[in-house]
């Protein structure tokens, strides 16, 4: 469940949202995004998921992150039914970027026409209010504005509200909402956020 810091406005929770081709829900993976004041250490710089990574590990960790939307998302997220050997797939034709040894933290970047897609961002949670998740998504406009991509884009399982607020409140816009195949209703929610050239700091 999100928690709440009422000394903070909306210090909300970060999501673990899931990014492959088809793109997916989000679950719920709370983290009190606390401002990041640039003064973190070398063993928590995002680094590029490569082949020696220990890809158990960062499966587990994104599993677990997912089991926290049983039961509250409808259709389940097929983050379950993902194999290493799928994940490991993704890090060759996208980018997986992993914070820590053994991780910690992980996003998943991948380019969509006009946009870099923001998918599978987690922290564990003895890690989280550490500005982990915030740190990831800085990185995400870092490499954005690296490939020319002028947007940020994620999706968000409707029914998770609380990562709706989060989202509005680092910048990004509700921009479509749309069905899984086989639904007469909304499930998933859109969002973007421009990424101005020039902009952005250490990450």
């Amino acid at each position: 469940m999100a928690r709440k810091h009422k000394s903070a406005g909306i210090r909300s929770t970060i999501a673990a949202i899931r990014a492959t081709e088809g793109g997916e829900g989000v679950s719920e993976c709370p983290e009190i995004a606390l401002p990041d004041n640039g003064k973190h250490g070398a063993e928590d710089r995002p680094r590029q998921a490569r082949e020696s990574e220990n890809w158990v590990q960062l499966m587990g960790l994104l599993r677990a992150a997912f089991t926290s939307m049983d039961g509250r998302i409808d259709p389940p997220s097929s983050l379950m039914r993902l194999k290493i050997s799928e994940l490991q797939e993704i890090a060759v034709r996208h980018e997986i970027w992993v914070i820590g040894d053994p991780v910690i933290a992980t996003v998943t970047l991948s380019e969509r026409p006009g946009a870099l897609y923001i998918g599978k961002l987690a922290v564990v949670p003895d890690r989280q209010g550490r500005g982990l998740s915030r740190r990831l998504v800085a990185l995400a406009e870092e490499r954005a504005r690296a490939k020319s991509l002028p947007e940020l884009m994620l999706e968000t399982r409707v029914e998770l509200v609380e990562n709706h607020a989060l989202f509005r409140h680092l910048g990004f816009v509700e921009t479509a909402r749309r069905a899984h195949a086989g639904f007469d209703r909304v499930t998933t929610v859109e969002f973007r956020k421009a990424v101005l050239a020039g902009e952005g700091g250490e990450v």
